[in-house]
């Protein structure tokens, strides 16, 4: 017992000692983050990807389960289904790449992809909804630089969503204009703006069933956007 003792000093003995050197020849060093690479000349204040060959955006690098949840979204493979759709042209180009379609109140400017056609700016990002997010980043802590999305959607409106999902191609918002729930604001009955076509390959019964998920989406992000007022309050 004696010796299993002193065998065991010895060994407690080495690991302290081993441990010491190893404390003394490390050194822990803090660095400053570099920042990000600002957005090009032409690009306004999109920023888009921040790792482009991965699809990390600058968002995700702080808000890194919205960059996971995206990464499963159709959203972030906008780009590729567009070039294999067989029918990419210049024209799809502005819903199918961060710009200001979906966020900016100016319908003049083309910033983003629009302004520089970079592949940082490419599929639909964070900043399709949200706006431009360099003051963000550049003072996070200033509540006015939240970037919270508009969910106001109307046929002609390319403030939200609507600016890209409408018209013969996508037309989510005229199919949203023959649900109950397009009729009523603040608890309030407004008139119904119909825009469905009878012409149209979907009958009126599918399209107000396709506006359920309208009014669903319109509903979960109006939710959202409290949520995270409250959370930073």
């Amino acid at each position: 017992m004696k010796f299993l003792r002193a065998d065991s000093v010895v060994r407690i003995a080495v690991l302290i000692a081993a441990g010491a050197a190893i404390a003394a020849c490390t050194e822990t060093v803090y660095k400053d983050f570099p920042g990000f690479a600002p957005p090009p000349s032409g690009a306004g204040q999109y920023l888009g990807y921040s790792t482009t060959s991965t699809q990390v955006t600058t968002c995700g690098n702080c808000h890194a389960s919205h960059q996971a949840a995206w990464l499963t979204a159709k959203h972030s493979k906008a780009w590729a289904d567009l070039q294999a759709s067989g029918h990419a042209n210049s024209t799809c180009n502005a819903c199918h790449t961060v710009n200001t379609w979906g966020n900016d109140t100016s319908s003049v400017a083309k910033n983003g992809y629009l302004g520089v056609a970079d592949a940082r700016y490419q599929d639909v990002q964070c900043e399709n909804c949200h706006g431009p997010g360099q003051n963000h980043v550049n003072n996070a802590e200033v509540s006015a630089n939240w970037p919270v999305p508009s969910i106001y959607v109307a046929v002609g409106v390319k403030t939200s969503c609507s600016a890209c999902h409408t018209g013969e191609h996508e037309p989510f918002v005229e199919q949203w204009s023959c649900a109950r729930c397009a009729t009523i604001r603040m608890g309030v009955r407004i008139s119904r703006s119909c825009a469905c076509s009878p012409t149209r390959s979907r009958s009126r019964r599918t399209c107000a069933r396709s506006a359920t998920t309208a009014a669903r989406c319109r509903i979960r992000h109006r939710t959202r956007a409290r949520t995270h007022r409250k959370e930073r309050s």
